[in-house]
């Protein structure tokens, strides 16, 4: 219900009496944490319909570390969350010698498109060696990597009734309806 009454950015919330989005978005506060230089841990999944603000956060927030793995949102099976939240709180709270200031800020999860993947770490985002690659619309409704000889007309009916598997958001972050 909460996610309904929130279309937007600055929409209000009579269940939590806030305006959400815009008081829990880190956004509203980067510019005091990057005067105060404040380290904030970023957690996320590749599942999530979050995935962007994340990424997009740590790209704000110098001090910022980011944990990306192949999970839905505010989950992370296997993974020992809890523990890497202490060491974050011994580190930058306590003044703990944990390792984890030297270590990189960026990890994150990469699927094999077969179930398995391998986890990696980075030093900043996008990683080393990554390229952006542009991607072309063609006839039939195809992706091509070089730009069509003409431009392509297609249309398609957007579809807002889809079900989303196991719990998901549909479009217009409207809860998806499972028999």
């Amino acid at each position: 219900k909460m996610w309904q009454q929130m279309p937007y950015r600055d929409s209000w919330s009579a269940l939590v009496g806030t305006r959400f989005w815009s008081e829990s978005s880190i956004s509203d506060y980067a510019q005091q944490l990057r005067q105060l230089q404040v380290p904030v841990y970023i957690m996320g999944g590749w599942h999530d319909e979050l995935r962007d603000q994340g990424i997009i956060a740590l790209l704000n927030l110098p001090e910022s570390r980011i944990l990306i793995g192949p999970w839905k949102h505010c989950m992370n099976p296997g993974f020992g969350l809890l523990q890497e939240i202490h060491r974050f709180f011994d580190t930058y709270l306590k003044g703990l010698p944990t390792g984890l200031a030297a270590e990189p800020r960026v990890h994150y999860y990469t699927m094999d498109g077969s179930g398995g993947g391998s986890w990696h770490s980075a030093t900043t985002w996008p990683v080393p060696g990554e390229r952006s690659e542009r991607w072309y619309l063609s006839t039939g409704q195809k992706l091509v990597r070089r730009p069509p000889s003409r431009a392509a007309v297609s249309s398609f009916t957007v579809r807002t009734d889809v079900d989303c598997p196991e719990g998901g958001v549909g479009p217009f972050m409207q809860p998806c309806l499972h028999p």
